[in-house]
């Protein structure tokens, strides 16, 4: 089996989770165009909720996937195979990272809409500035991906207590983050501020802020993806 062809086992396998969950996601975000009774901070909130709920959620869906493949002892026949740890980590990665970029990418769509007709306007938002909006929302949720793959990786690496070395592995991760963020505040400095134009129950506030901090997290999830792949190779099964 190569690369390609496990990429494509790995998103055929999430398959429902991509027609169903974004049949959920739609139907969800129906309910605040339907629901005309609901005051402007109710609607508000129920249309930005699945934003918030997918990024979180992934990534206990992207653990519980790993976990699936050692209890089902799939992942000793991958490992038979020519194949690197790089590979497996990545397709996992690739496969987790289709659904929450097509449930944010739906959810961004719905919230649009309901601007549009509860507000009657969006701020001037064109698709490409929904777009940017997407992309910036993702770089939350997928290199927050690196820190629970390292971290279930890690525990894997252990002969004992596993999940207890998961969890310290991943409170020492924020740890890290959060006393490094100054030196990466500095290492993004160059990057321009951002203006965004909010559209709030009380009208439209614009506003700046420096994208340093995102991107050092970026930089820091990549790392971890990138270190799971070596690691991983060190499992023992």
């Amino acid at each position: 089996m190569r690369f390609k062809e496990l990429l494509i086992k790995e998103l055929k396998q999430e398959r429902a989770w991509l027609l169903w969950g974004s049949l959920i996601v739609c139907g969800y975000e129906v309910l605040p165009l339907i629901k005309t009774d609901l005051h402007a901070p109710y609607w508000l909130s129920l249309a930005t909720a699945p934003l918030i709920i997918i990024a979180f959620a992934i990534q206990a869906k992207a653990v519980n996937t790993l976990r699936n493949e050692w209890n089902s002892n799939s992942v000793q026949l991958l490992f038979s195979l020519p194949l690197r740890g790089y590979h497996f980590v990545i397709t996992k990665f690739v496969a987790q990272a289709a659904i929450v970029c097509s449930y944010s990418l739906l959810s961004l769509i719905f919230l649009l809409l309901i601007c549009k007709i509860r507000l009657g306007s969006t701020a001037g938002v064109t698709p490409i500035e929904m777009l940017k909006c997407w992309l910036l929302y993702l770089l939350f949720p997928l290199p927050a991906m690196g820190f629970f793959t390292f971290s279930y990786v890690a525990g894997r690496c252990s002969p004992y207590v596993k999940r207890l070395v998961s969890v310290l592995c991943l409170f020492t991760l924020v740890y890290l983050f959060v006393r490094l963020s100054h030196w990466g505040y500095k290492l993004f400095a160059f990057l321009p501020k951002l203006t965004v134009s909010v559209i709030t129950v009380d009208g439209i506030s614009t506003g700046s802020f420096s994208p340093s901090g995102i991107a050092f997290f970026a930089l820091f999830g990549f790392v971890l993806l990138v270190s799971s792949c070596f690691a991983i190779e060190r499992v023992e099964l």
